[in-house]
């Protein structure tokens, strides 16, 4: 049986209750209600989704899309899908004190109604983009429960935004696009795992099948977001996907955060509630940040680029007693690499993975005044640090050398470290042109990693010279030759 809900538009605020709502903020909001119902529920927003912030500084507005589930097996309950046609405005972009806070699915109980509503949503779909008007606003995401199989169906993600995730705008009272101009104001909050899936007050813990959710966006540009997998650290293999789609280039300032587990620490990570990116776009997604994520890089097309500068920095031991690595890099299509920083970055830095699989695509590395990025791979738990062929690798292992190149010519520098590579793979990369000569890289690699160095490539009129002179020296020996005959 389908049920279907179907409003033009959805506008909520703090003040639709008032005094008269319950007592503390953390119950402030509403069940949209799917108790009474099986199988799916479809709600279906035509226009735009707004959600204000409370007017009382203390207080903060819930609208919560809930339902309940009964069973462990999930897939048997209710299957909740939440439609906005839309955009969806996160909190009131010129209210720095209001506090405002979107879930999807999840853990919550609700206005008149005490009960526990702990069900994951089955989908989500936003065809517009969603505003994050960074005034201490959260978009609490527990979508999907379909995603226990070890391989990802990126076809098919459980949240997809078409529009982008914007952070530092939102809406203002009149209905116009406000840009923050206060830096100081704190984050927009989007936890991509709110809580896991459960049938009581407790999330279940299966730690044998692992849990998936895709999020699929076009795109995240901005100031002050805050990407966090915030499954509870008990639970385990927990991955949260962050899925570019990007159809133009997009960029994430530097003031943005994406980590592993909210309740990790300081640092970030976690060895089970992990963050894993994907870029299977045909633009280019910038990240101005390393990322304290531990789950994977993944392209298959389309650009990505993150920041070596902070790479290495997060790289420790996680809570677990773990060597930190980002998870595996693998290269399936389009490029990986860094983005050339050159106006706070004078040296590059090391990026950590486990591994690398190297089926196709392209790898951008940034050569600066002092230093080049590396790309390091570190064995976890005794095993990894290798570059390897993926399954159907063709071609060579391809670079792109960008930035201060002249550092390069003539002096070789380590920009891939491992632990051991795959002999069957082959390197190559971009020529470059310092002062009208060109240059060609040359690459080495040994049992510690891969080496480059830029020699000249002779120009034309020099070969002609050296064809000319070859000539002529076997005209002379012709001659020679034939002086000497009786």
């Amino acid at each position: 049986m389908t049920n279907d809900f179907t409003l033009n538009s959805l506008t909520w605020s703090g003040s639709l209750y008032g005094a008269s709502g319950p007592a503390g903020s953390a119950s402030k909001g509403i069940l949209v209600g799917t108790t009474g119902h099986k199988g799916e529920v479809v709600f279906n927003i035509k226009g735009d989704l707004t959600l204000w912030g409370s007017s009382t500084t203390a207080e903060r507005t819930y609208l919560r899309f809930l339902t309940r589930g009964k069973n462990d097996d999930l897939s048997t309950d209710i299957q909740a899908c939440l439609n906005v046609d839309g955009n969806i405005y996160v909190g009131d972009a010129t209210k720095s004190t209001y506090q405002t806070t979107l879930q999807i699915g999840g853990f919550g109980s609700a206005q008149g109604n005490t009960s526990f509503h702990n069900c994951p949503y089955y989908k989500f779909n936003v065809g517009g983009d969603v505003y994050m008007s960074a005034n201490s606003t959260y978009l609490n995401l527990n979508v999907g429960f379909n995603n226990y199989a070890s391989s990802l169906d990126y076809s098919n993600p459980d949240i997809e935004i078409s529009g982008r995730i914007v952070g530092y705008q939102g809406i203002d009272s009149s209905g116009q696009i406000y840009t923050n101009a206060n830096p100081t104001w704190s984050w927009s909050t989007i936890y991509l795992k709110y809580l896991w899936a459960g049938n009581s007050t407790t999330p279940v813990n299966d730690t044998s099948a692992g849990f998936k959710s895709i999020l699929s966006v076009n795109g995240i540009s901005g100031e002050r977001i805050s990407i966090k997998n915030n499954a509870s650290t008990s639970e385990g293999n927990v991955y949260s996907v962050l899925m570019f789609t990007n159809d133009s280039n997009a960029e994430m300032s530097s003031s943005n955060i994406i980590r592993d587990d909210e309740a990790s620490g300081s640092a970030g990570f976690h060895n089970t509630s992990k963050v894993a990116l994907v870029m299977n776009g045909k633009a280019s997604q910038t990240i101005k940040i390393g990322g304290q994520f531990s789950g994977g890089v993944t392209v298959i097309s389309g650009s990505l680029f993150l920041s070596s500068k902070d790479g290495n920095a997060s790289k420790g031991m996680t809570p677990d007693g773990v060597l930190f690595t980002h998870g595996d890099l693998d290269m399936q299509g389009g490029t990986f690499g860094f983005y050339y920083d050159n106006e706070t970055n004078s040296s590059g830095g090391s990026y950590s993975f486990n591994n690398v699989y190297w089926k196709s695509g392209t790898i951008q590395i940034c050569a600066y005044d002092n230093g080049i990025d590396i790309i390091t791979l570190d064995k976890v738990n005794g095993s990894g640090g290798e570059f390897l062929a993926g399954e159907g690798s063709v071609g060579d292992v391809v670079f792109n050398i960008v930035g201060d190149t002249y550092t390069l010519v003539n002096q070789e520098k380590q920009i891939v470290s491992w632990s051991g590579y795959d002999q069957s793979l082959s390197f190559s990369g971009n020529d470059i042109i310092l002062f009208d000569q060109s240059y060609k890289p040359v690459f080495r690699a040994d049992e510690t990693g891969l080496y480059v160095t830029y020699t000249a490539i002779p120009e034309p009129a020099i070969f002609g010279l050296l064809a000319g002179v070859g000539a002529a020296a076997l005209a002379m020996r012709a001659r020679r030759k034939e002086a000497r005959r009786p």
